[in-house]
C-alpha cells in the first residue's frame, strides 16, 4: 500500500488546514495509525512566505483503533442478530465483561471462539492439544469457567465461579497462558 499523504493548507493567515484524501482512514484504521508522518515541506514553505506568524494549534486525541474490538465485530454482530431473531435478551455486562477480560490481561490474548448462549451470556473458547478453557462472561468482573486438560487419555479438569482475578491466578497456577496467549 502506497503511503498516504496529507495536504497541509493555509486556509487564513493564521490557520493551517489538514486534509486527508478519501480513504485514508481506512488506510490508518488497517495500519493502527503507525508509519505515517507528515512531511514538513508545505508547512516550511508557507511559514517562510509569510514570515514570521503566530499560530493557535489545537490537539486531538486520536486513539490507536482497538484490534480486539475488530477481530470480534463481525461476529458479534452475528450473534446479535440470531439472538435478536431467537428471542435472547443479551446480558448487557456480559460484551463488556469479556472485553475487559481480553484487555486485561498482561499479555495480549489470542482471539477465542465467541458464544451467546441461551441465558443472554456471552462465553469464549480457547484450545489446543492440551488444554481446552471454557469462560462464561456474567458481568461484572464475575465468570463461570469450565478447564480441562486433555493430555491424558482420560481428559481430567476442573470448573467454579470466579472473579477475573481468581481466574488469572488459576491462568498462571495451571500454566495454561500458553493457551490464551497469541
Amino acid at each position: 500500500m502506497s503511503p498516504v499523504q496529507i495536504a497541509i493548507e493555509p486556509t487564513s493567515p493564521k490557520t493551517l488546514s489538514v486534509n486527508q484524501p478519501d480513504g485514508s482512514d481506512a488506510a490508518f484504521r488497517q495500519t493502527g495509525y503507525r508509519g505515517y508522518s507528515f512531511i514538513p515541506a508545505p508547512l516550511n514553505a508557507f511559514l517562510k512566505s509569510t514570515g514570521p506568524v503566530t499560530f493557535q494549534a489545537r490537539t486531538v486525541a486520536f486513539s490507536p483503533p482497538d484490534t480486539v474490538l475488530e477481530v470480534y465485530e463481525d461476529r458479534v454482530k452475528m450473534l446479535q442478530e440470531a439472538a435478536e431473531e431467537e428471542g435472547i435478551k443479551p446480558r448487557p455486562a456480559s460484551l463488556p465483561a469479556f472485553f475487559k477480560f481480553i484487555h486485561a490481561a498482561s499479555f495480549k490474548v489470542r482471539p477465542a471462539a465467541l458464544f451467546l448462549l441461551d441465558d443472554g451470556c456471552y462465553a469464549a473458547i480457547w484450545r489446543n492439544e492440551a488444554w481446552r478453557l471454557n469462560v462464561k462472561f456474567l458481568g461484572d468482573d464475575n465468570a463461570e469457567y469450565v478447564l480441562l486438560d486433555r493430555t491424558e487419555d482420560l481428559p481430567k479438569g476442573k470448573s467454579g465461579s470466579v472473579t477475573f482475578d481468581e481466574l488469572n491466578n488459576l491462568i498462571v497456577a495451571d500454566n495454561i497462558k500458553p493457551l490464551l496467549q497469541a
